[in-house]
């Protein structure tokens, strides 16, 4: 099966769960991996050598935290959550439909509420959307 895996961070030792998940997925599947990063973080990813070499391909898209903040801040007086506002990048929209349009995926997995906005609805590909935390039992401010 090949499988479109869209985030909106990259998976890590750190976030061991998709990092995991991509892992033994990758075992038996061709998994290509779209993930926002901050364009400021200039670490090291733990474990991205292993991940390279487990899948298809990663694709990294820079994100500025500072547009992130400021895309959040205007969500504010809309119905848009403030969590998906902070992930908008048309440079990650246009990366998600240049795999779109060169691969034959089988589905989609969009993971967290942040990407959620990056399913490609007009596609007749199948979508699993993994929303990862409970948002709504997080209490107000929290």
């Amino acid at each position: 099966m090949k499988i479109l895996y869209i985030m909106p961070y990259i998976p890590s030792r750190i976030r061991v769960r998709p990092y995991c998940f991509i892992s033994e997925l990758a075992k038996q599947n061709d998994v290509h991996v779209v993930a926002l990063r901050d364009m400021s973080e200039k670490r090291p990813i733990p474990g991205d050598t292993e991940l390279l070499n487990a899948v298809g391909s990663l694709s990294i898209v820079p994100h500025s935290k500072l547009r992130a903040i400021a895309q959040s801040l205007a969500a504010l007086p809309t119905s848009s959550p403030m969590c998906t506002a902070f992930c908008r990048s048309r440079h990650m929209q246009q990366v998600i439909q240049a795999h779109l349009d060169h691969g034959q995926f089988d589905i989609v997995h969009i993971e967290h509420l942040r990407a959620a906005h990056f399913a490609p609805i007009h596609s007749k590909i199948p979508i699993v959307f993994d929303a990862v935390d409970c948002l709504y039992e997080l209490p107000a401010g929290g």
